[in-house]
């Protein structure tokens, strides 16, 4: 679970930091991303005595989350809106669940807009059209039609 931004510890004495390239690495991100994630303000990064950037354990388990998100297309505002939640546990599960569903109900949308466009484009289950191939490509002008149909059943359906 995400606990809230993660501020630069006050606190004396060695804490364990991994470098954003390790980091990187790790999740499977570029350092790029991680960067970004910063610069929009979701996680911060400690500085080494080079000046390159390195994250606590906290920041870490954020950015996990961060990714995983990201990795289901929850935008970045939303993941923001979550992360200010704070660090109570069950509000947060509330907001990643409510983010998931909208993810969700929108990724079903859009299957619906794609298995209609291939409806109304005269297409069979195996993948072929049910006329005869033709010797040269179909026309825009048709294409557009398909398409424009496909457009108008959606918002009839």
């Amino acid at each position: 679970m995400m606990t809230g931004r993660p501020t630069p510890s006050a606190q004396a004495g060695p804490r364990r930091l991994v470098m954003i390239a390790d980091l990187a690495e790790q999740l499977g991100v570029t350092a790029r991303a991680l960067r970004h994630y910063e610069d929009v303000g979701l996680i911060r990064s400690e500085r080494t005595t080079g000046n390159a950037r390195a994250y606590d354990l906290e920041t870490v388990e954020i950015l996990k989350a961060i990714v995983r998100l990201r990795q289901v297309d929850v935008p970045l505002a939303v993941i923001d809106g979550i992360v200010r939640q704070g660090s109570d546990p069950s509000v947060q599960a509330l907001a990643i669940r409510q983010a998931l569903d909208a993810v969700l109900a929108d990724k079903k949308q859009a299957l619906a807009r794609v298995v209609a466009l291939i409806k109304t484009m005269d297409i069979r289950d195996e993948g072929g059209p049910t006329t005869a191939p033709r010797s040269e490509p179909p026309r825009s002008g048709r294409f557009m039609r398909s398409a424009e149909s496909a457009a108008a059943a959606r918002e009839a359906g």
